[in-house]
């Protein structure tokens, strides 16, 4: 079918192009910022600002994932965050599932807050969030998600249920 092989060139372009971000130093050559602390399932984001606002590309996404509990830091997957007042196309067929954050504080290019803060409590940017659009991917090789290609979080970036406080777990682990 035509969304078959449409994705399949997307998913291999977006594939191709790991090692065009593979460190964080190719990262941070092309203008990518550290914009968050670790995250249990995700890892740390790495934002691409002005890229948000540019149509869906597979191999050009906003935000990179790296695993910093490694050393040197290694590159687990992409997420597509895009501004649109509908939800995104991206990647032909139906699995992908594109999910929204909203009140995000940006200070400094760091997403300092989210959900909790407002304009009047923003020291930098506010983003309401109601246009903007993100998705997952896990496409580089070794870090093939179980839950699958788009899930949310990837249970090999999360720690271990054993000795590790409720609030720093994935969820339902």
């Amino acid at each position: 079918t035509g969304d078959a092989a449409t994705f399949a060139d997307q998913w291999l372009h977006a594939v191709a192009s790991v090692p065009t971000f593979d460190s964080v130093a190719k990262a941070l050559e092309l203008g990518y910022v550290r914009a968050s602390t670790p995250s249990a399932g995700v890892g740390t984001h790495y934002v691409l600002w002005s890229q948000i606002a540019k149509p869906f590309d597979p191999a050009r996404p906003a935000m990179l994932l790296f695993d910093e509990r490694r050393q040197p830091a290694v590159l687990v997957g992409y997420s597509y965050w895009l501004q649109s007042p509908t939800e995104p196309e991206g990647f032909a067929g139906y699995n992908d599932h594109w999910h929204q954050h909203t009140g995000l504080c940006v200070v400094n290019g760091w997403v300092d807050r989210e959900e909790a803060s407002s304009p009047s409590t923003c020291a930098g940017t506010y983003l309401a969030g109601g246009d903007l659009w993100m998705l997952h991917a896990w496409v580089v090789p070794g870090y093939r998600n179980r839950n699958g290609r788009f899930a949310n979080t990837n249970m090999a970036l999360c720690p271990s249920k054993y000795g590790t406080p409720d609030i720093l777990r994935c969820p339902g682990t």
